[in-house]
């Protein structure tokens, strides 16, 4: 296994670098892959976003770890951890500890947050569920056209309403 080195990634030259393979280990989708070339140079810019590559002596990049400071709940959260076959077994420990340390000076909780689709991989190096058990939700801007909603109109009574009727 190389040995390799977290180093921030500043310019949007760098981030063009990390291979394709990393985000979409992650992401399947080619317009995750597309956005984050498009909006690099302002992805980069945020004070709040911290996003390093994991260098070898060579400088060949074998993983990209990006994560976010979220200033409202005062925590990190990893959007992103990926790494080549090669470095695998014991990254996400030595990640987690990399921002650890970064993270040490800030005025922040000391906890990481992430989704992930492989929590066993996160349970091995240590992570465990959020005692707040948060769900992701989500929407989409079509129409809503076939449900039926259940409120009281009146104390006591229950009239099933359209959608339609509540514009």
């Amino acid at each position: 296994m190389p040995d390799y080195n977290f180093i921030r990634i500043c310019q949007p030259e760098l981030l063009r670098l990390v291979p394709d393979e990393l985000f979409t280990k992650v992401d399947t989708t080619p317009a995750m892959l597309a956005r984050i070339k498009l909006f690099a140079p302002m992805i980069l810019r945020s004070p709040t976003t911290l996003i390093y590559g994991a260098f070898d002596d060579t400088s060949k990049i074998h993983g990209i770890l990006w994560a976010a400071v979220d200033i409202v709940s005062a925590r990190v959260y990893v959007r992103i951890f990926s790494m080549d076959q090669s470095c695998q077994g014991g990254g996400l420990k030595k990640a987690m500890d990399f921002l650890f340390n970064e993270i040490k000076d800030a005025k922040i909780d000391k906890v990481l947050e992430c989704c992930t689709a492989r929590p066993e991989a996160f349970y091995r190096a240590g992570w465990k569920d959020a005692p707040e058990k948060h769900l992701i939700y989500e929407v989409n801007n079509e129409p809503v056209t076939d449900i039926k909603i259940t409120a009281p109109v009146d104390p006591g009574a229950n009239e099933e309403l359209d959608p339609a009727d509540l514009d």
